[in-house]
Parts: structure tokens; sequence; C-alpha cells
């Protein structure tokens, strides 16, 4: 089930349509499970899924009413899967299914929209409302440009997300072209989460292929930091920016760091300039160091720099 919806986002993760994006993800067994839509039935409205779409998915909070949350999960209801469960939960690929008898099928009122309204109409209009463009630009801002996004160029974002009918990948393909995005105020202005900060360290080390046991131990490291693999502490996911940063998260990181490169043979980065010259080392204070130390020392220096845990 997991792996079908990490499947899903890998193949959305620049897509053209953000309403198909949406839908997808609607219509996911993992997201009807965990969300609880799959008990949503006409009489008995489950409310978590309607909430979190609009609150977390598109318009974000202040842009919908208690009423909206209510309508939406009546016409949510009957969206369920089959398959996955029991003893059969191993052999079956479970699949979304429709089950009309618990569908809520009268009249209902959604984002200013009234009529017979269906699962479909909803994602319809929670995908398409003017304020989903700010919500979702605003996200790409924070992961590709800058902790704190500059609201100006967000909403600049939010207009080709609006004109483009939310192809995602335009909204990309224009920001990562930007001077914005090159800007140099911009450059190492996001703070690394504990996954990024393994996987770039085990990446700049020119680690060979790691066994499943490595994985998991990088892994359950990674959950001492704040980022237990698909498990965050809320529905929303990781805050992240500065509240990766603290003394526990810190000294974690530099014991990662050591265990990599300071226990058998590390290699040089002597071997790989590109490193320093994209951490911007080179002609720093921290360049001048390394450029005295040894090859272990100078890589676990590195790896603990300031530089080496933003991007």
């Amino acid at each position: 089930m997991l792996i079908d919806y990490l499947d899903l986002l890998r193949r959305h993760a620049a897509s053209p349509s953000f309403e198909q994006f949406a839908l997808e993800v609607a219509q996911s067994p993992a997201m009807l499970r965990y969300l609880d839509n799959d008990q949503n039935r006409r009489g008995k409205p489950n409310e978590n899924f309607s909430r979190e779409l609009l609150e977390l998915f598109t318009t974000g909070i202040g842009h919908y009413t208690e009423q909206d949350v209510h309508e939406g999960a009546r016409a949510l209801t009957g969206w369920t899967f089959e398959g996955g469960r029991g003893n059969q939960r191993y052999l079956e690929k479970p699949r979304f299914v429709f089950r009309a008898n618990q569908h809520d099928a009268g009249q209902k009122t959604y984002l200013g929209k009234t009529g017979n309204l269906s699962g479909e109409d909803v994602i319809h209009l929670a995908a398409t409302h003017p304020q989903t463009a700010v919500f979702v630009s605003r996200k790409l801002h924070r992961a590709f440009v800058r902790d704190t996004p500059d609201e100006a160029a967000v909403a600049a974002s939010a207009e080709t997300f609006r004109r483009t009918k939310g192809n995602i990948r335009a909204v990309l393909e224009e920001l990562l072209a930007s001077e914005l995005f090159f800007a140099p105020e911009n450059r190492a202005a996001i703070i690394r989460g504990p996954v990024e900060f393994i996987v770039g360290a085990v990446r700049t080390l020119g680690q060979p292929r790691l066994d499943a046991k490595q994985l998991l131990n990088l892994a359950q490291t990674a959950g001492k930091m704040g980022q237990l693999l698909l498990q965050p502490d809320t529905v929303k996911g990781w805050d992240g920016g500065r509240e990766w940063i603290n003394d526990s998260a810190l000294l974690t990181r530099m014991q990662v760091a050591a265990a990599l490169t300071l226990g058998g043979k590390a290699p040089d980065l002597n071997v790989y300039p590109s490193v320093l010259a994209l951490l911007g080392t080179e002609r720093s204070p921290l360049g001048a160091t390394l450029d005295s130390l040894a090859p272990k020392q100078r890589t676990y220096l590195t790896l603990i720099s300031p530089e080496f845990h933003l991007a």
C-alpha cells in the first residue's frame, strides 16, 4: 500500500496537473486508510480527509469554513478500497472502489458551489480554488528557494500555477530558471533536514551501495534527529526550517559524521574539489583550515561545517 503511494508521489513530482495529482492521492488506498475515508459513509460522515484536503493539501487554513469540511465529507462518502486487508492483505493489491450504497447523493454546498456534488467535484473545487495556487506555490518556494519565502515571488508563481491550470512542472521550470533562485541571498537559505543531510553525506563520501542493515541504521538515525521516515509527528508532516536545528539534533549529526569518516578508511576530499566549491568553503576560513588537516579530519570537518547543513 505504501509502496504504491510512494510511487504515486514520484510520478507526480512535477505533475502537469495538480488536480489529477490531488485526485489520485484522494483515491489511493494508503490515504483512504490513513485519514479514515474508508470509514466515511452516508449518515455518518467522517470528516478527517475532507478537513486535511483543505487545510494541508489545497487552500490552507482561513479559506474554508467548517460547513465546507462537513459538506466535503458528505460528497466523499462511499470512497473506500478493497483488497489488502485481513489474511489476504499480502496477496491482494488494494484498489480504490466507490460504493454507491454508502454515498450521500443529497444536495451540498462546498466552497460556494451548490449541487449534488460528488467526490470528484470536491477535488476539482479544492484543487482549482484561487488560494490553492498560493498555498502550493509557497510550499515550492520553501522547498527550493528559502525557508522564509518572499511573498511577492510566491504570488508570481501562483499566477503561473493558475494560468497553466495547476501545472507544477511549469511553475518549477520558471522558478528554477529565475534570478530569484540564483540570487546570492538565496544561496544556503534552506536548512537541510535529517534525511537530506544523511543522504548528502553518504553521496559526498562516495560510499559504495549500502546493504539493508546499513540503510535501516541510517533511517533510525534520521529518526533520532526528528525525521522518522513515513512517520511524522502530525498529519501535516515536518515543519522543517529551524525546527531541524537543536542541541540534540546537532550532536547526532556530529556523531553521524564521525561514524562515516573517522571510523575505518575515509575518502580524501581532495578527490572531490567540487564538494568544497559547492559548499563555498574554498575561499572561506574553513577552506584554509581543511588544507592543513589529514584526510579523515578534513572529511569530518567538512560534514559538520555550517555550510554542509544548508542548501
